[in-house]
């Protein structure tokens, strides 16, 4: 068995299919699109449920994909198991009506044993226990020996409603020194010694919101082979983690941190969660997810915060988790290049939910060890609700991370006094706001403290936009430290109107959501306030954002130290300039009277007719 990189395996695999037929797509988004029954993209066939389904009809019958996956779960047995991972890549290849049974089965076969070259004696399989078929295929077909074969029950694939049906799993035999040494043990088995690498998914039913299973339309194939697990049989390690798709990151925590892996089970444990939630953060982020309190962002946020902790738990006491980013992006890149495109983006992100996270951690871990010596003393382990309620809500500690840190101490904590504390205050946060639904929370990741600030109000997000020179880098660090802004705003805004949608007029003429980007007009500068224009057209699309030119600019912060930007507009330069909004392609604008702190509107056009 040759060595292979995790990057060799993907492009093989790929490549494999591509050769019999399929279709090479990229992988999806992790975020689903027009699927409301999944938070995040978790499988590989989950953004083709519309083709397993017949809703859409699929660009080919035959398709293969290296697609972006996050489960979140059981994110607490991540670092303690060989196997667990927040974040990886699912190798697939699908038919929608094309081929069955008698073409994947031996195709998968001949990938494992001939192009990666595996002992086909260590290799077992497992089928449903009345696919009789399945059975055939592999034994008389491919010549697997019959006792290496095993009928299962639990041989059933699906993951919420859509497309299952039964699924034959290709298992490889990792050796005695790794099982659980009991007689009955085989694959499927708890133990580590039969590892499962592949999962052949013969879909023919759709499972329905009632509960029922009709049959499909047409017959489909849906595998999925773990890459990281491809590639700890292939590079011979004992776990995914010391594979080249995960290890670079651990030997990056290890050496801030100052410490050896392989030495201290508990160390190992906090260097194996940074890397694996690193990599999360950073796909998740770069596909457009934001950290907030609910959501998706609150899966992010969860595991942005998680690697934050075990961070401290080795002595990293400093900023460190934007350089993981980058180890990250150095070993991904070349297969995802929109990682690289958005580096900036990404790390600011992280940079700024560490910063607001160190505070938070160190005053909760603080009050926390607080409560469980009183929990001691009184010879208790059960912390009650409203007190874990408090921290989260007063101090920002996430419930969760209460949970590890009390069960690390052998105590618990009273969850259902927590959830019911919460909804009293969910009812009163909506009741204050007349709002049913949450609120998304939206991040300022423009680097500007003064001039640019990013504000929510209800559903509107607001964002004021300084003069176009800061699109040259030397400007934008003389003017506000924030290199490369336009290019990080462009990205952060459409982000936020991937949290907040179309923006909307009510009968009144009053904008109730969306995103507003507002223009403060520099003194003596009109052509950087067409070159404002210009980019807002270029880049957004109708609807996306609403603008709004600002008549009169309000020096703030340094402003004193630039004269030539430091006096109001003349009525000759705004007029030229609302004319150039009026003649640009931008459909949804505004012109505003007064000041930065002026709230009223006055309609100049817009594409809705309002």
């Amino acid at each position: 068995m040759k060595y292979m990189t995790g990057n060799e395996i993907r492009e093989k695999f790929l490549k494999f299919f591509q050769d019999r037929g399929h279709l090479m797509l990229p992988s999806a988004s992790l975020i689903p699109q027009d699927d409301p029954t999944l938070l995040i993209i978790g499988a590989g066939m989950a953004p083709f449920k519309p083709f397993f389904t017949g809703k859409m009809k699929p660009p080919a019958t035959r398709i293969t994909t290296c697609q972006k996956c996050v489960r979140t779960g059981d994110i607490e047995n991540v670092g303690r198991t060989a196997r667990h991972h927040t974040y990886f890549e699912m190798l697939g290849n699908f038919s929608f009506g094309d081929y069955f049974k008698k073409e994947v089965i031996p195709w998968s076969w001949e990938f494992l044993t001939k192009e990666l070259g595996l002992p086909a004696d260590k290799l077992y399989i497992t089928i449903h226990t009345e696919d009789d078929e399945a059975f055939d295929i592999w034994h008389n077909v491919v010549g697997v020996p019959e006792d290496h074969i095993v009928r299962l029950a639990d041989n059933w694939w699906e993951i919420g409603s859509g497309p299952c049906g039964p699924d034959s799993e290709i298992h490889i035999d990792l050796g005695p020194e790794r099982g659980c040494g009991k007689p009955t043990c085989g694959p499927g088995c708890d133990c580590d010694r039969f590892l499962e690498i592949w999962n052949l998914v013969f879909t023919q039913f759709n499972q329905m919101p009632d509960g029922t299973y009709p049959p499909l339309k047409n017959k489909n194939i849906d595998t999925g082979a773990g890459l990281e697990r491809l590639a700890s049989v292939v590079q011979g390690k004992p776990s995914n983690f010391e594979t080249d798709l995960i290890f670079p990151i651990i030997e990056y925590a290890a050496k801030i941190a100052n410490v050896e892996y392989g030495k201290d089970k508990a160390t190992d444990v906090s260097l194996k969660v940074i890397a694996d939630h690193v990599r999360s953060m950073t796909f998740m982020i770069g596909d457009g997810i934001l950290p907030s309190n609910e959501g998706r962002g609150y899966v992010l946020r969860r595991i942005l915060r998680r690697a934050i902790r075990h961070a401290r738990l080795l002595g990293i006491n400093e900023m460190f988790l934007t350089g993981a980013v980058d180890v990250v992006i150095g070993m991904f890149g070349h297969a995802y290049p929109n990682l690289v495109e958005k580096a900036d983006f990404i790390k600011k992100v992280v940079e700024m939910e560490e910063t607001s996270f160190l505070r938070t951690l160190k005053q909760g871990c603080e009050l926390l060890n607080e409560e469980i010596e009183k929990l001691r003393a009184a010879n208790k382990t059960v912390l009650d609700g409203a007190t874990a309620f408090k921290l989260n809500d007063t101090f920002g500690f996430p419930w969760e991370l209460t949970e590890e840190i009390l069960e690390e101490a052998g105590m618990t904590m009273d969850k259902e006094g927590f959830d019911a504390a919460l909804e009293v205050q969910r009812k009163m946060a909506r009741e204050a706001r007349n709002d049913k639904e949450g609120r998304p929370v939206v991040y300022n990741t423009s680097g500007f403290e003064t001039q640019d600030t990013l504000r929510r109000l209800k559903g509107k997000v607001q964002i004021y936009l300084p003069d176009l020179k800061y699109s040259d880098d030397m400007a934008a660090i003389k003017y506000s430290n924030a290199p490369y802004y336009f290019r990080i705003a462009t990205e952060a805004i459409k982000e936020m109107y991937n949290q907040v949608g179309d923006y909307h007029i009510d009968d009144n003429g009053i904008m109730t959501k969306g995103v507003i980007i507002r223009h403060l007009i520099m003194p003596g500068m009109p052509d950087n306030t067409k070159r404002i224009i210009d980019w807002v057209a270029a880049n957004f699309k109708p609807r996306q954002v609403m603008f709004s030119l600002m008549h009169q600019y309000v020096p703030c912060g340094r402003a004193n130290e630039y004269p030539e930007i430091n006096r109001k507009v003349t009525d000759e330069e705004y007029k030229e300039l609302e004319n150039y909004l009026l003649q640009s392609t931008i459909e949804d604008g505004f012109v505003q009277e007064g000041d930065a702190a002026c709230k009223d509107f006055i309609p100049c056009f817009d594409g809705t007719g309002v």
